[in-house]
């Protein structure tokens, strides 16, 4: 996930970090009847059969969750082909059932960004028009009553945790913007954050602003919801390289060595040049514990069949960055095989006649792109566009492009076998 502004967190895309003076963070803790969340869904039991929560693609028991562009929206153009990352309005939320191998739209409003699953409701972003201005909203669907909306009084989703049990919204104030941390039927509150990292369990990360005016530092917190209580870990490293934006890749909570982990990659420029990548732990709990293990400095672009941010966590809790992929990862290679690794960092080649890379002509310009590849239950969930060239819409070096065509579908990685979901193709 990349540092921007909050109605695009979890999403990626480029960002513009944005710091202020503020006061130190702030926690409350009331009751969930008078905060945010305005339904009552807190007291149900979480989906057993929940994967891949606050993904592009989310599972729940039969049915694969997803958003898909309204045809108006093909018609819009973006920075890269970057569309699922950076699409804010005029799309579809969709569900696909498994069974009956058919997908059907669940809802009228225009939404947007990943699918976020918590106690039987399935949440995710929308807009709204507010004294003549459209502002995002966060929306509620009941899993198990037709998908009957609900309103949520937050300003966007931020983050979930995968099996569903902890939610975390965003409310602008005046005085900064507030994390809203949903747990066990309580809200609590945290005030002056400029970013949310990650929700694991019981525990929330997320970004303050920097101390006074004129630093820079990005303050790295935990919130403990079972504690009630906030820890300063450390500043995050700054790029020696000159990234101007960032990622967090493989946020790892330990919970046997009491540690997080994660790789913080910096990128610059317009064609998203990786400038370095930075592994980092600290102690649950202990202020100031961030260590930083390894810098590196990879061609994020090669598609080798590598993730430059994986690494792996050996048994006295130090971090290890030759191995090859994160678990569940998927690219593909220069011969358009998809590459996943399972939950190991075992590579597996997906044999199949199709080819799913990117395709790009002989002057570097895209084609076509399998633009989100996600793995759920031994399959490859895939939204491939089919581009041209928005020149109309360059600003400098910035290529923009349309789509012509969106497919989404699905490969089994042991027999290659495709399924088609979805297809929408620009009039």
């Amino acid at each position: 996930m990349k540092g921007r502004f909050f109605v695009t967190a979890l999403m990626t895309g480029v960002s513009i970090i944005l710091m202020s003076c503020a006061a130190p963070f702030h926690i409350t803790d009331v009751e969930e009847a008078n905060v945010e969340l305005t339904i009552e869904s807190m007291d149900e039991e979480s989906h057993e059969g929940l994967e891949n929560n606050g993904h592009f693609f989310v599972k729940v028991d039969d049915k694969i969750y997803f958003h898909v562009p309204s045809e108006e929206n093909l018609d819009n153009a973006s920075w890269l082909g970057l569309f699922a990352k950076n699409d804010y309005g005029n799309n579809v939320l969709m569900s696909y059932d498994l069974s009956k191998k058919e997908a059907s739209k669940i809802c009228e409003e225009d939404t947007f960004g990943n699918v976020f699953v918590m106690d039987g409701k399935l949440y995710t972003n929308c807009f709204e028009k507010v004294d003549g201005d459209m502002k995002v909203k966060a929306i509620s669907f009941d899993l198990s009553k037709d998908y009957e909306e609900g309103s949520i009084r937050s300003d966007n989703i931020c983050a979930v945790d995968k099996t569903g049990t902890t939610l975390v919204t965003s409310v602008y104030s005046d005085g900064g913007t507030n994390l809203s941390i949903h747990s066990n039927g309580k809200q609590r509150t945290v005030e002056n954050v400029s970013e949310c990292v990650a929700c694991d369990g019981d525990k929330v990360f997320y970004i303050t602003d920097p101390d006074y005016i004129g630093k820079d530092e990005k303050r790295f917190c935990e919130f403990d919801i079972a504690e009630n209580k906030t820890t300063f870990l450390g500043y995050l490293p700054e790029d020696e390289n000159g990234g101007d934006y960032y990622e967090f890749h493989q946020f790892t909570v330990d919970r046997e060595q009491n540690k997080v982990y994660f790789s913080l990659n910096y990128y610059m420029g317009t064609t998203n040049e990786l400038t370095g990548v930075y592994f980092i732990s600290a102690a649950l709990g202990e202020e100031e514990s961030l260590t930083c293990e390894k810098t590196r400095t990879l061609n994020l672009n090669s598609h080798n069949g590598t993730d430059p941010t994986a690494f792996s966590v050996g048994s006295d809790g130090k971090m290890n960055s030759d191995v090859k992929g994160r678990p569940f990862y998927v690219t593909y290679d220069r011969l358009g095989h998809i590459i996943w690794y399972d939950e190991n960092c075992e590579k597996h080649i997906v044999e199949s006649k199709t080819d799913h890379g990117q395709v790009t002509n002989v002057s570097g310009e895209l084609e076509e792109d399998p633009e989100v590849m996600e793995y759920i239950d031994g399959k490859i969930y895939i939204v491939r566009n089919i581009l041209e060239r928005a020149k109309e819409e360059d600003s400098g070096w910035r290529k923009f492009y349309k789509r012509k065509q969106v497919r989404i579908y699905s490969v089994d990685v042991n027999t290659g076998e495709e399924t088609d979901i979805f297809e929408l193709t620009r009039a």
